[in-house]
């Protein structure tokens, strides 16, 4: 899941609660998400990408923090982003899929895989923190399962 959130987010995934943004909120102003949508144009490194595991009831599990090569990064042109992700356990990975601004909501879609809808958290002209959540997923310290919520903070590449 890790994995996923980086290529199709940028991200990026602290947390919800203290949601700042670019101008006032996207849900009710439509000129912020106008903003939004020019501000997250760009490259983006990632610096920290960590998962959050907890039970099906909600209770804490554990986390695990992916590695972040000195290289990867999501580009976001066009609405697609544009992203390079060199992991250990898989190697090194170019890859595209398109997306597009609801709110805020960062939604990124592939004609090969499932939508995947990340809460934009803070963007800024220089971070972008994401957030996105799945149930039902594997959590990748005990393999048992988990509800997992993934945060990717990112820094502007100049």
């Amino acid at each position: 899941m890790i994995r996923r959130l980086m290529i199709f987010s940028a991200a990026a995934l602290i947390l919800f609660a203290a949601c700042k943004k670019s101008s006032s909120d996207s849900d009710s102003n439509p000129n912020s998400q106008a903003a939004d949508s020019v501000l997250i144009l760009g490259k983006w490194h990632p610096v920290r990408n960590v998962a959050y595991y907890y039970s099906p009831s909600g209770a804490f599990l554990d986390s695990t923090t992916e590695q972040i090569s000195k290289d990867d990064y999501s580009n976001f042109a066009n609405g697609k982003i544009y992203s390079y992700f060199n992991e250990p356990n898989y190697g090194p990975e170019y890859d595209t899929v398109n997306y597009y601004l609801s709110g805020k909501h960062l939604i990124a879609y592939s004609t090969r895989d499932q939508n995947d809808t990340s809460l934009i958290s803070k963007l800024t002209p220089d971070s972008l923190l994401i957030t996105a959540t799945y149930t039902n997923a594997v959590d990748q310290n005990t393999g048992g399962p988990a509800n997992e919520a993934d945060t990717l903070l990112m820094i502007r590449v100049k």
